[in-house]
């Protein structure tokens, strides 16, 4: 197995399909259970007509635990898996290979590859000997949320987890869009607060 480049021009025409039907690719579906309940039934019969037609295709559908009975997708042959937190090892190989995708960003001069190669060896020293920031990284999530603020930071993190929650909400409400040259979509300016009050409510909204 291998993984495709950067894709940057057209694919060529029905190359999906021919893909899929070969065996050659896999489907991923995330979250399938954020599908409203009435709407559900409707997304498993979309599944079921496309494992019918691309009968060697693998897929992979995710759903939170508990958020759907148990062997929901059991009629058409799913096996169920369940995703374990990571181990120190895990979480030590996911820090190097966040870096590496990192220095993929950079304009490569010298002294920006061994300032990241630095906080990489800072992050990992952390990590061996503080347990509470190890314990907060066993998701793939939270591990990147850490390893983004530890480089934004220049090495300086939060301890505790609502800290590091509160730190995170800031890097992404307040600092990421303007990062991306994203400002004022739709006319529209609002501040990491108001960002936050808004999806609070949101939230519970969806609860």
């Amino acid at each position: 197995w291998r993984v495709a480049g950067l894709m940057t021009g057209d694919s060529p025409r029905n190359w999906g399909r021919r893909v899929l039907r070969s065996g050659r690719g896999i489907l991923l579906v995330d979250g399938l259970d954020e599908v409203p309940k009435e709407d559900r039934a409707d997304a498993r019969q979309w599944l079921s007509e496309l494992l019918s037609t691309f009968t060697s295709m693998l897929c992979l559908v995710t759903v939170r635990p508990r958020a759907v009975r148990g062997n929901w997708l059991g009629h058409e042959g799913f096996q169920e898996l369940h995703l374990l937190p990571m181990r120190d090892t895990d979480i030590e190989k996911f820090v190097h290979v966040w870096h590496d995708t990192a220095r993929l960003e950079l304009t490569a001069t010298d002294e920006d590859l061994e300032q990241l190669s630095e906080l990489e060896s800072s992050l990992k020293a952390k990590f061996t000997s503080n347990y509470a920031l190890r314990n907060l990284a066993q998701t793939p999530l939270l591990c990147a949320v850490i390893c983004a603020l530890h480089r934004r930071s220049g090495g300086d993190l939060p301890v505790s987890r609502p800290e590091l929650y509160t730190a995170a909400l800031k890097m992404l409400l307040g600092k990421r869009d303007v990062r991306r040259k994203i400002t004022k979509p739709e006319g529209i300016e609002i501040s990491p607060e108001e960002h936050q009050v808004l999806l609070q409510r949101i939230a519970i909204w969806l609860v």
